[in-house]
């Protein structure tokens, strides 16, 4: 059996390459096998997420950006909230691609619209993952994962909403017991005018 080596220098992307062996006469039989080859560029950094805010007030809204690094091809950027993919257009909008460097690299990013009132979370901070994924056979994936502290609305606790509603029917009846005595004080004026006097 023999084999044969050579040295490619492949296109960027998908490229089919064929070996053709043919044997000696008289026969010449033929013998050939195909196969594809992603030529591929990994990222060398994890994807990067920036605009993270130290924390959001409910009501509020974070804009974060996923950057993945350059690479063969461009990586696709997805984001994932409290571990839901986040595919609604208006919150993700689409993975952007730069111009290719000298290398025929690409960079690519994704902005995150995030609005801390659409989760149920009462964890206090929102678990935000972007994933890029480099869509060869079988597919390269990186991921980077942060924390969105969100605020907690502020509320009274039921013990200070007792005690405000006691305070508030304390000073009703005490605003009613003096205009008790203001009326009855004034009708006894009007009766006897020398008392009061």
């Amino acid at each position: 059996m023999s084999s044969c080596v050579i040295t490619l220098k492949p296109e960027p992307g998908t490229s089919k390459y064929t070996c053709e062996v043919s044997s000696e006469g008289p026969r010449f039989a033929l013998a050939r096998k195909s196969a594809n080859m992603t030529l591929a560029v990994l990222p060398e950094y994890e994807p990067l997420i920036t605009g993270l805010p130290t924390f959001v007030n409910a009501g509020e809204q974070a804009l974060v950006n996923c950057t993945s690094d350059y690479s063969l091809p461009a990586a696709i950027i997805d984001w994932f909230v409290d571990s839901e993919p986040q595919e609604d257009p208006v919150i993700t909008g689409v993975t952007h691609v730069s111009g290719a460097d000298g290398d025929g690299l690409r960079a690519s990013w994704r902005t995150l619209h995030v609005f801390p009132d659409d989760y149920a979370t009462h964890r206090g901070y929102l678990a935000l993952q972007c994933r890029a994924t480099l869509p060869t056979r079988p597919p390269h994936i990186r991921s980077m994962a942060v924390r969105l502290f969100v605020a907690s609305r502020p509320h009274i606790s039921s013990y200070m909403l007792s005690k405000n509603n006691a305070v508030g029917k304390s000073s009703a009846i005490r605003l009613q017991y003096e205009l008790f005595l203001w009326t009855l004080l004034l009708a006894v004026r009007r009766q006897v005018p020398f008392l009061v006097k």
